[in-house]
């Protein structure tokens, strides 16, 4: 699935998360993060409005932080993904 200059895919342990321009890799830190269900803390979703973009952010038990931004187009998806990502904690 695609999000605002990012490519995610979950397989149900692993969640990767690809960048698609240039900024989305500052922003990101990489080319390529591979994050496992095991290792993610806590999940938020915040939708997107007329004005601004939605995110899915992952608090990792390390501290790390990331938000996976997307659009009103991609709201539904992620909520998807978002539900996926709690399902599949809640089985570890």
């Amino acid at each position: 699935m695609d999000g605002t200059g990012i490519s995610v895919d979950f397989d149900g342990r692993l969640l990767v998360v690809q960048p698609t321009n240039a900024t989305s890799k500052e922003e990101l830190g990489t080319s390529r993060l591979s994050l496992s269900i095991s290792d993610i803390s806590r999940l938020s979703l915040k939708g997107a409005g007329m004005l601004r973009g939605g995110r899915l952010s992952l608090t990792m038990h390390d501290g790390s932080r990331y938000q996976l931004p997307f659009n009103r187009e991609q709201q539904h998806t992620f909520a998807q993904l978002y539900k996926a990502l709690r399902s599949a904690k809640s089985n570890i």
